[in-house]
């Protein structure tokens, strides 16, 4: 789940808003660097233990032939010794080339993965996250990991450019686009108002055709509640009333 950015600059062809050149607006904001707004975000990060929000994964151009629509909502939390996410999501997903929603409850407490399937009442619970079944990678797309990650854009972010700016689920964000690991172009919606993150988008090249326009994932994330409190331990499995325990993984 984790992901570290190491930052470098991309062309303005890949830019992820129609505004390619320094955005404007306050003073403030007109005077910001990219590496600026990333520093200060990751400084209001650091202030944060858990977030809440809802959240929805969409794939475009020919990336969209490859992901389903997530919609949901999670909570997350700091990670565990191990390195793992701690987090619960409900998730609404509509697989590949179909129509029909299917329903799930899935979480990790930073060691052992579950899943709740409402359709059968079943609980699933391991260690390994195979248990999440056929779905488990797509189950886990509505964590935005950068929230409890050591270096959520990379170490090195004097690279990192503002290529534009927009407003997302009605909170005004400036545009940062930077590479991950892999090479991949990526961009960050950064709000203006708290610097916390709204949207993490992955212009993924053409896999097929070198020359066709590059392909798009977006994790858009609304109604952001930081420290939310909390009741119990969410990131526990409890079964539910009527649900049977199974040893094996989901399908």
């Amino acid at each position: 789940m984790k992901r570290r950015m190491i930052v470098t600059a991309i062309g303005l062809g890949f830019a992820v808003s129609a505004a390619a050149a320094e955005p404007t607006g306050s003073r403030t904001a007109r005077n910001e660097t990219g590496v600026e707004i990333l520093k200060k975000s990751q400084d209001a990060m650091k202030r944060v233990k858990h977030v809440k929000y809802r959240a929805r994964f969409r794939g475009d151009g020919w990336v969209k032939r490859f992901v389903p629509d997530i919609d949901g909502t999670t909570i997350s939390g700091p990670r565990s010794k191990w390195d793992i996410n701690r987090f619960r999501s409900e998730v609404e997903l509509t697989p590949r080339n179909e129509t029909k929603a299917l329903h799930f409850t899935v979480g990790c407490d930073g060691d052992v993965y579950f899943l709740l399937d409402p359709e059968t009442k079943t609980a699933y619970e391991d260690m390994d996250s195979a248990v999440l079944g056929t779905h488990g990678r797509d189950l886990q797309r509505l964590v935005m990991t950068a929230f409890n990650a050591d270096d959520p854009f990379g170490k090195d972010l004097e690279p990192a450019r503002i290529t534009g700016e927009e407003t997302v689920e009605g909170v005004p964000c400036k545009i940062v686009s930077l590479k991950d690991e892999d090479g991949t172009d990526v961009a960050w919606f950064i709000a203006t108002t708290d610097y916390l993150p709204r949207r993490w988008r992955r212009i993924v090249a053409n896999r097929q055709n070198a020359d066709a326009p590059p392909g798009t994932t977006d994790l858009t994330i609304a109604e952001l509640v930081v420290n939310p409190k909390l009741e119990g331990d969410p990131f526990k499995l409890t079964v539910p009333e009527g649900f049977t325990k199974s040893d094996d993984f989901a399908p």
